[in-house]
């Protein structure tokens, strides 16, 4: 497996223990504060958390978080698209940043990375197309982008044992967000807690474009 999706999977298993047994906030509403769960965590914290893996790496690429979309597109060489469509700009203002973005040693861009908590598709498939926008645009230096999900095998209501629903449920439906672009996965999973919950780290790099016969 790719070595910055096995680090991007490390990094969310991370991030969920540390919340676990650093957080006084519940996940559910109405459970006790010991009772400790990450999914109300700040997506933002997982993000650092893939972001600090991947700097961890035996030579690793320079990495650059919230980093502006049409910087990063320019820097990788591709200024000569036309207009940056909307699904690669994600709304106006903080929201127009890649989560994280990969450079060479010359500078260049060659990934983006997005980091989403991920119980339903919609979010999930925003995301997979906001990637698939910048692959789909003559940047020279960006060859694929990665999409890691922290999924909960519970819902709101407290219901349990959805993991392995979900999981299938992004396995089936991310490639189909996609095109002609290439999609393997990795999947972590915790162990269950005290509440039978558990949750996975799933993540998915997309590119490079599948071949044509």
């Amino acid at each position: 497996m790719n070595r910055f999706v096995d680090a991007a999977a490390n990094g969310i298993m991370e991030a969920i223990s540390n919340h676990c047994r650093s957080s006084r906030k519940s996940c559910w509403y109405g459970e006790p504060r010991e009772q400790r769960s990450p999914w109300h965590a700040p997506e933002y914290m997982f993000t650092v958390s893939i972001y600090r893996e991947i700097t961890k790496l035996k030579d690793p690429p320079y990495a650059d978080m919230e980093d502006p979309v049409e910087a990063a597109i320019w820097d990788a060489g591709g200024w000569g698209g036309g207009r940056i469509p909307a699904a690669a700009r994600r709304g106006g203002g903080f929201d127009n940043r890649f989560d994280i973005v990969l450079s060479n040693k010359a500078h260049q861009p060659f990934a983006i990375i997005e980091a989403k908590r991920a119980a339903g598709p919609s979010g999930v498939r925003s995301d997979a197309e906001r990637i698939c926008a910048v692959l789909n645009r003559p940047t020279p230096t960006i060859k694929w982008g990665m999409l890691a999900l922290v999924v909960p095998g519970q819902d709101a209501e407290g219901n349990v044992g959805l993991l392995e629903h979900r999981i299938e449920l992004f396995g089936n439906t991310v490639p189909t967000y996609v095109g002609d672009w290439n999609v393997s996965r990795s999947v972590r999973k915790t162990e269950e807690d005290g509440n039978s919950r558990r949750y996975a780290a799933m993540v998915f790099k997309i590119g490079p474009r599948r071949s044509r016969s």
